[in-house]
């Protein structure tokens, strides 16, 4: 919860791999606490900032946008301004917690672009072959995979299942993504 979380460092603070984090909307109140917490744990906080690692002999370049409600074309277009590519770059990735924000980043700019906030459209049918919610019905990236002119988008649901809104439907998700 955004008063406790406590478990989510725990759980965090287990992974034995690169881990970054950007804020989402519930991360609001709590936002330079958590940003400090996650930082002890080894976790990168990336706040409109970037970083380069290497992973399996590739070089990553992961950018991290801040939360926004609204102001979507003007907030990327400084991160990306402030953040410019890394030339020699295998793999580039952006970490956006709204998956609105797709819509307003150049094409070609980044390979992947990860968010999540839609709890894949809090209510809807969830199928294996089917996924069916409110918001993805108004064109909304609900959850999912999603391409535009050859870039990938991937809206992670969550794994929360109670609390306000509701969520019904909509199964929680572990995902692996393989490059």
């Amino acid at each position: 919860s955004e008063a406790e979380h406590g478990a989510l460092l725990h759980a965090l603070g287990q992974l034995r791999a690169p881990t970054f984090a950007v804020p989402g909307n519930h991360d609001l109140p709590v936002r330079d606490v958590l940003g400090v917490e996650l930082e002890a744990l080894g976790i990168r906080w990336l706040v409109d900032a970037a970083t380069t690692l290497e992973v399996g002999g590739a070089r990553v370049e992961i950018v991290g946008a801040d939360f926004r409600w609204r102001g979507h074309a003007t907030h990327i277009a400084g991160v990306l301004a402030a953040c410019p590519p890394v030339p020699d770059a295998d793999v580039r990735l952006l970490l956006v917690h709204d998956p609105r924000n797709f819509s307003v980043v150049p094409s070609g700019r980044f390979d992947l672009v990860l968010s999540g906030h839609t709890h894949g459209g809090q209510l809807g049918l969830d199928l294996p072959s089917l996924h069916l919610s409110p918001l993805g019905l108004l064109g909304a990236y609900d959850g999912g995979h999603f391409t535009r002119d050859g870039t990938h988008l991937y809206v992670h649901r969550g794994n929360w299942h109670t609390g306000w809104p509701p969520r019904m439907g909509i199964a929680g998700e572990l995902a692996v993504i393989e490059f």
